[in-house]
């Protein structure tokens, strides 16, 4: 082989380089065009159909390059998804400000977008410090004025996204499961997205992260046994999470069940000694349990750990109530209600019951 030829072929061989290179920021070599969100946001979901999620997201990632250089709404997003709270003709209304809204809305809709799917795809790919960036960005855009469109975008979003993906059963797909539901959490679609939740669990049960976030969430919604079924796989897995311990800890109290609350919010407090959440639950459960002096000092250590939050306060006047000072519980429960008294279901929701609910009940009936 002469030198001229090997010369050609190095030059071919760089050329080649330089065109994959650029195709990957999306550069179209041929008319030195870079292509339109839309053109990136479709070819990126061709990708996604067929399982090809590194290429899916140099699309996605070429899309969200467009959309930084020039802000302006994905044509194509549109046909595919809408908002119940939208009319067809909004986008070339006879009415400037109904255009300058929606254009805005949609402009603003686009980038939650391009985030969101940026986030599962990276997660699908198995980048979870990637999907983890780009799912705080997409939290990020919550704003006054785009707090409810912002929770209102994510279930089409998420829809369009989920009916292209292929179904399986790895890891990838599992945590890409678990990041939507989170989502459908913060848009108020709890049904659904404690289903993708499970589902994601049932895919990966050793993921000790996955089980702890379900506990919580349980535990928000009131279900303390599967809160407690959730908690307790996860701590078998990873035995070394404070925090697990004090959901943990909280569900048991719901239950009834006073020994386990009292040990799991006595594991919770020797592993995070800084919280207040284990005395709070200790003071609980020992005054329920007729140990007063050792639940005053649990009550009294979880005042000064939360710098005097209204539910640890509550706890102490409802222990001083239970023990006859009930001077000392009115001046501590005008304290934490400075503002308000609580009724029944306010306190109900900060997990007061039974004993402890009626003489918090009791203590505020004499505040005037």
């Amino acid at each position: 082989m002469n030198s001229a030829s090997t010369l050609i072929k190095i030059v071919l061989l760089t050329l080649q380089i330089v065109v994959c290179s650029m195709t990957h920021v999306g550069q179209d070599i041929v008319t030195g065009k870079v292509p339109s969100i839309d053109d990136s946001l479709k070819t990126g979901f061709n990708f996604l159909a067929k399982g090809k999620y590194a290429d899916a997201r140099i699309q996605f990632e070429a899309a969200q390059t467009s959309f930084t250089r020039d802000p302006e709404p994905s044509q194509w997003l549109f046909t595919k998804i809408r908002l119940p709270d939208e009319n067809e003709g909004d986008v070339t209304s006879q009415d400037p400000q109904i255009r300058q809204i929606t254009g805005w809305r949609h402009s603003m809709g686009t980038q939650q977008a391009i985030l969101m799917i940026l986030a599962f795809t990276s997660q699908l790919q198995g980048d979870k410090v990637q999907a983890e960036k780009y799912k705080t960005e997409t939290y990020k855009l919550q704003s006054p004025v785009w707090g409810l469109s912002w929770r209102m975008f994510i279930p089409p979003i998420e829809g369009l996204f989920h009916t292209t993906v292929p179904e399986d059963t790895s890891a990838s797909y599992a945590r890409y499961e678990f990041m939507a539901g989170e989502l459908l959490y913060s848009a108020e679609e709890k049904k659904p997205a404690l289903a993708m939740m499970k589902n994601a669990q049932e895919l990966v049960p050793k993921d000790a992260e996955i089980s702890a976030s379900l506990a919580g969430y349980y535990l928000i919604e009131f279900e303390p046994a599967s809160s407690r079924r959730y908690g307790e796989i996860s701590v078998g897995i990873d035995p070394k999470q404070g925090r697990v311990y004090i959901d943990l800890g909280t569900a048991c109290w719901l239950l009834g069940d006073l020994d386990a609350a009292i040990k799991y919010a006595t594991m919770a407090q020797n592993l995070e000694p800084e919280l207040p959440g284990p005395h709070g639950t200790l003071a609980l459960a020992l005054f329920e349990k007729g140990y007063a002096a050792t639940a005053a000092t649990e009550a009294q250590k979880g005042v000064k750990l939360s710098n005097r939050f209204p539910f640890y306060l509550t706890i102490q006047a409802i222990v001083f109530e239970g023990a006859g000072k009930g001077k000392d519980a009115e001046k501590i429960m005008k304290e934490a209600w400075k503002d308000e008294r609580p009724d029944a279901e306010r306190l109900k929701k900060w997990f007061f019951r039974d004993r402890s609910l009626d003489l918090a009940l009791k203590v505020v009936s004499r505040l005037k």
